[in-house]
This record gives structure tokens, sequence and C-alpha cells, in this order.
């Protein structure tokens, strides 16, 4: 599971801050499939195994962290919904309701489940330093969807390496 963490880690951190070297800070994480899609046509595919990729390492870590436990079902659900999210990534068409549905089940799963596995503070904390920081209404999102992932991230590698 420590691997499966550390590759998790590695591939946001390459994702993301790649996207933003490249595009500065996005409106959201969704909005860098049409940023790479401008570069060339299929470089929105960088999107779409980003999201599957990391979704995917991410249920198999926190399902086998939550063992025996109750919520263990909200780590898959957190990785399911971000599958969703890589595998209907126009959110602008009619993948819309897919994509939204995808990230709401992800963001919500993921925070419930590092909630219940008491580091509620972690996620709270993010949130109300991205409310209280971000400047730009148009980078709102993004820095949400930031303080979530690495909430998430974050207490995942702790509760891994701990």
């Amino acid at each position: 599971m420590k691997l499966l963490t550390v590759i998790s880690l590695l591939l946001f951190i390459a994702y993301v801050g790649r996207s933003v070297c490249r595009f500065g800070v996005p409106k959201s994480l969704s909005d860098t499939f049409y940023l790479w899609e401008k570069v060339r046509r299929d470089f929105g595919m960088l999107f779409t195994s980003f999201c599957i990729t990391l979704g995917t390492l991410m249920s198999i870590v926190m399902y086998d962290m939550m063992t025996g436990k109750w919520y263990q079902f909200l780590g898959v659900f957190a990785g399911l919904g971000l599958n969703f999210v890589g595998i209907a990534p126009h959110f602008r068409t009619w993948q819309k309701t897919v994509h939204v549905a995808g990230a709401t089940t992800s963001a919500v799963a993921s925070i419930l489940a590092i909630s219940l596995c008491g580091y509620w503070y972690v996620p709270a904390i993010l949130l109300a330093l991205q409310i209280i920081i971000t400047g730009k209404w148009a980078t709102r999102v993004f820095w949400s969807e930031m303080a979530a992932f690495v909430s998430t991230l974050g207490v995942v590698a702790y509760m891994v390496f701990k």
C-alpha cells in the first residue's frame, strides 16, 4: 500500500504541477482537460488518465486502510467517483451530469471517509483557509478541489505510513 500511496502522491503533484506551470491556475481541475486539448487534440487524455489512475489507486489504498470499518465502502466510492470524472471529461457537453455526479461522489465520499477516520479537522482547516485566502472568484473551485485532494491524500499518506 505504501508504494501505491507514493505513486498516487507523485501522480497528483506531477499532473497538477505541470498543468499549473503550463496554463496558470485554471478555473477547476476539470478545466485542464480543455486546456490540454487546445495544445493538441489528444492531450486531453492526460486528464482522463490522471483521474482514472488516481481514482483506482486511491480506491485500493482507502479500501485496505479502512478494513473492518463500517464505512469501508466510502474509499471505493471516492475512487470510483474520480474514475467517472475521467470517463466523462467533457463537462461542458452532455457528459456534464456524469462528470458532476462523479466529482460530487468522490469529494463527499473522500471527505466523509477521512472525517470518520478521526481526521475531520484536516479538510475543515484547508477549506476554511481556502475561503479566507482565495481572492479571485474564478479560481475558487480549483482551490476547493485542491483542499479536498490535499486533505484526502495527506491523511491517507499519514495513515499508511504511520
